[in-house]
């Protein structure tokens, strides 16, 4: 898939799958189908790392989401955020 600078990207990992959702309406529909879920998390940021005008995050999330059958079930995801200074205009 194309990455152009900026994008927004989600990628979602399961055992034996990985789907990359890129560009706005990608994420937006995954965002929508969580909150469609039902889904609550909380978040803790596990790990900081900045040099110069890029930073990392390393997050852990846990919390609930409702599966096909509307049975809810205990969910965890790990997420690596990289953020970018931007220039002054």
């Amino acid at each position: 898939m194309d990455r152009a600078a900026g994008s927004s990207i989600l990628v979602n990992h399961f055992p034996g799958k990985t789907n990359e959702s890129v560009g706005r309406d990608r994420v937006r529909d995954m965002l929508a189908l969580m909150i469609r879920s039902k889904t609550k998390l909380q978040r803790r940021v596990v790990k900081g790392i900045s040099d110069d005008d890029v930073a990392v995050l390393y997050t852990d999330f846990q919390g609930t989401t409702m599966d096909v059958l509307g049975k809810t079930i205990e969910v965890r995801y790990n997420a690596i955020k990289v953020l970018r200074r931007r220039a002054k205009p």
